[in-house]
Parts: C-alpha cells; structure tokens; sequence
C-alpha cells in the first residue's frame, strides 16, 4: 500500500478482527447530517442519563471481556488499534459508516466519563476502553485508514496545488515562519495592545481575518491529521518530489510550528518518516466531505486496477492491427474509416477490408484462433503480474475493494472484447462504404455538380486580375475559368 508490502496478521488480530466487527455490527446507524458537529450530537443525545441501548451496553461489554481474553498480557500501548481496525476492513470489504464512527465514538466517551452509569460495567478494562477512545477520537477522518498510502489521480494533485498556490497568493498577510514568529506577530500585538477597551471588537475582527489567511506551513496539527503530501514514499526515503502524485499520510504526533512533519503512509501507522512542512497539503474541506463513503472514497485514489484493464483493451487493438496487417489490410484505413475520413479512391481498399472482417468467415479461420490464445496468454500473464506487484506492494490498490477488483478482472473475458474490436472494424468499414455510395448518388443525379458549380462561379468572381493581360478595368470569367482547369 505504501511502497511495502503489508505483514499478514496474527492469529490475535484474526480473532480480535472478528470480535470487532461482532460488535460494530450491533451498533445502530442513526443519521447524521455531516455538517453538525458532535458537540451538539453529544448535547442532543445526553438529556437522557444514557443514550447507549441495553443491547450495544451488552455488545461493548462483551468485546472488552473477548479482547482481554484474546490479549491476557495486555498493556497500555500494547494494543496496535489501527491494525485491528484495518484488518476488519480487508475482510470486510467495506468501511464503518459515517453515523456508526460518531455512535461509536460518544459510546466510548461515555463509558469513560466517571460520572456516566455504564462506568462501572467497564472499569476493569478502562485502560483498553481508553486507549480505543483515543483512537477513534483522533481518527474522525477515515477510521479504517484505507486511505493511506494512496495516490491521489494526477488531475486531482494538480487542482489541489493550485488552489492552495492561489490561495497564498491571495492572502494578505506574510505567513513565512520567520516573520511569523518574530516581527510581524509583536508588531501585530503591540498595535493591538495600543488600541483603547472600546476597540475590542474591531481586534477580534482582525485577529479572525488573520487566522482565515494563516498559511498552513505554520499551523498546529494534531496527531491523526489526515494530509495529502507532494512525497515519493518511505521507500525512497524524504526527499520531495513535485512531480509526483500526492500521497495520503497521517500524523503520528502533534506538529508545532517551524518542526517537520513526523507522519506514516501505512495503513498499520508504522514506518514513521519526517516530511517538511513545505511538503504537505491540507485536504480541502470539500473533499472531507467525501471520507464518508467507498464510493465516495475511491475517486480520491488513483485506480490501479482500471489503468491494468485499460493497457490490456489497447493491447488487444494492437494484437488485432497485426493480424489484420499481416492479410494485407492498412489498419490506418480502418481508423481513417472510424472518422469519416476517406475518399472514393479508397474504395476498393475498404471491400477488401469488410471481406476480410466478415465475422462469418474471420471468426472460424486459423489466424483468428491463434490470435484468440494469444490474447488469452497475454491478460493472463499480465494479470498475474499485476497481482503479484499488488501481493508485494509495489502497486498501490484501494482496499476496501481490492478483492471485489481482482475478482472481477480475473473472471474477464478478454477474448470478447477482441471479437468487440474487429466487429467495430467492421462497422466503420461499413458505414465509410455505405457514406461513398449516399455520395456517388448524389453525384450521379446532378446534386453535387450544380453546388460545385454555384460554389465556384461565386469563387472565381472575386479573384483578382492581373493587369498585364486584360489592362486595368477589364476581367474575363471565361479565361480564368480556363487558367483553373489548366492548373
């Protein structure tokens, strides 16, 4: 996923994944509108003294009991949640809904508050209780990290880039570290501290126009952030490199302003590396809206699987150009046929070509059965390879339909869209033939000889006359008409 290939889980994983997903199964999925904030869920749902049914209280109860039994050495820290949690999403094939992450999340805060009823019933395992909090606290955005380590399409990097280019040059104030930590901010205090009581509001009404338009190198970002970064991998170590898509990451730890950046593309949230600030973009609140959803999710990351399938459909064109070359038939023709580009002294070529593409004969003859096995030895082996490169992580796929994916392109029939590609051959070579005829007629009848005559007796009417010939106030259509044809 992230330039290295995953480690498989251990047996305490499996069974601890298990456990988890029993229990994300049981929480309800109330509806949640993603711009309410869950303070205000939290407000809405605690005028009763427990918002958690008796089934989820049971639910949660039994899967700190499960978890203890499968982890009995457990410690604080000793429990790698985002494995856990990644792990339930690979088997699962789906990620937690948007409305089960914020249940989960305030059934967590409330078994933690000391003051809530459920407290007890999980004061065994409150380390564990916590440490979950935690993590899905800080993990508000893509829970099951399926993101990591994803690139991002190369039309979305650009379009992010360049707005957050725009937006820096558009703002007002100096971001740069060193001014902002030095000058500028005292210059900016001691002018504020100048102002009399009254002038209170206009301070707060630039410290807000400031804090809009601070850049976002020198921001405080908590551990858990989700980023997008201009990043080559850890593979290839720090070094940034502009040209390469952007990458999911995710903090490991708070940044302060003027320190790097310590962050992981693993989905396990291992392998820290250090990433300057410059190298980092916050995602866009529009795309925030759309961590909600796979659907939504996979227009994020570039598709992998979709570029493989594609390099197989051209190859399959270029397998089927050879075979038509080799019987003699110019498959510049074939395309020309495909727009309109062709003329009656093509004629005979394009017969010869539908002759050729008759699917009644090609689909039975020798040259098109070897063709078939070659094009079902050439997407086996290409397809082997790609999962292979998937399997090392050489390949990055997104996955949370990574199975569904290899499933689908395994069970493609290839040698389908190769008859689907000589019987679109032959329907240009049709088409192109069948447009020649409508012209032929036309021709016949009189139709495009008397708007080609029309056509040239306006042209020659304003064509200009040498001198030399006919003096300077004469014209002879007649002659000119002749120089043409002589031309």
């Amino acid at each position: 996923m992230s330039g290295k290939k995953l480690a498989p889980p251990s047996a305490q994983v499996q069974q601890a994944r298990g456990h988890l997903q029993d229990l994300i199964d049981a929480l309800t999925s109330p509806e949640v509108k993603r711009e309410e904030s869950r303070s205000k869920l939290i407000r809405k749902q605690s005028s009763s003294k427990c918002y958690v049914s008796q089934a989820e209280l049971k639910a949660f109860e039994m899967f700190f009991q499960r978890m203890a039994q499968v982890f009995p050495a457990y410690s604080v820290g000793g429990l790698n949640w985002s494995t856990l949690f990644y792990c339930r999403m690979k088997a699962a094939q789906d990620i937690i809904p948007y409305g089960k992450v914020q249940h989960l999340a305030m059934c967590l805060e409330e078994f933690c508050n000391p003051e809530s009823q459920a407290f007890p019933q999980f004061k065994e395992n409150m380390e564990m209780v916590k440490e979950m909090q935690t993590y899905v606290e800080t993990h508000t955005q893509d829970l099951d990290n399926c993101l990591l380590g994803q690139k991002t399409p190369v039309s979305f990097a650009t379009e992010v880039l360049r707005d957050k280019e725009e937006q820096r040059k558009q703002s007002p104030f100096k971001t740069e570290t060193a001014d902002l930590t030095s000058t500028y901010l005292l210059d900016l205090m001691q002018g504020w501290a100048a102002q009399p009581p009254s002038e209170n509001n206009a301070v707060a009404e630039k410290l807000r126009a400031f804090t809009q338009h601070i850049d976002d190198s020198v921001r405080v970002l908590h551990r858990g952030a989700l980023l997008l970064v201009r990043h080559s991998g850890p593979a290839k170590g720090t070094a940034v490199d502009a040209q390469h898509p952007l990458r999911f990451a995710r903090l490991v730890e708070d940044a302060r302003v003027g320190q790097p950046l310590r962050l992981t593309f693993h989905p396990y949230e291992s392998d820290a590396v250090s990433v300057p600030r410059s190298a980092f973009v916050l995602l866009p609140t529009n795309v925030l809206a759309h961590v909600t959803s796979v659907k939504a999710m996979e227009r994020l990351v570039e598709d992998s699987g979709y570029q493989v399938f594609q390099a197989l459909i051209t190859e399959i064109q270029n397998l089927a150009d050879v075979m038509l070359e080799k019987q003699h038939v110019s498959t510049r023709l074939v395309h020309r046929a495909q727009q309109n580009d062709v003329t009656f002294f093509d004629r005979a070529a394009l017969e010869h070509l539908r002759d050729v593409l008759d699917d009644t004969r090609l689909f039975r003859s020798n040259e098109f059965a070897a063709l078939m096995l070659e094009v079902s030895t050439v997407s086996q082996k290409t397809l082997r390879n790609f999962m292979s490169k998937v399997e090392a992580g050489e390949i990055t796929v997104f996955p949370a339909t990574q199975d569904t994916q290899q499933q689908q392109l395994s069970h493609t029939d290839f040698s389908g869209y190769l008859k689907n590609t000589l019987k679109a051959y032959l329907g240009w070579c049709q088409c192109a033939l069948e447009m020649l005829q409508m012209q032929r007629r036309e021709l016949c009848n009189g139709n495009m000889k008397k708007d080609t005559t029309d056509w040239y007796l306006k042209r020659i009417k304003v064509l200009p006359i040498q001198p030399t010939f006919f003096g300077e106030d004469r014209t002879s259509p007649q002659l000119l008409l002749n120089l043409h044809f002589c031309v």
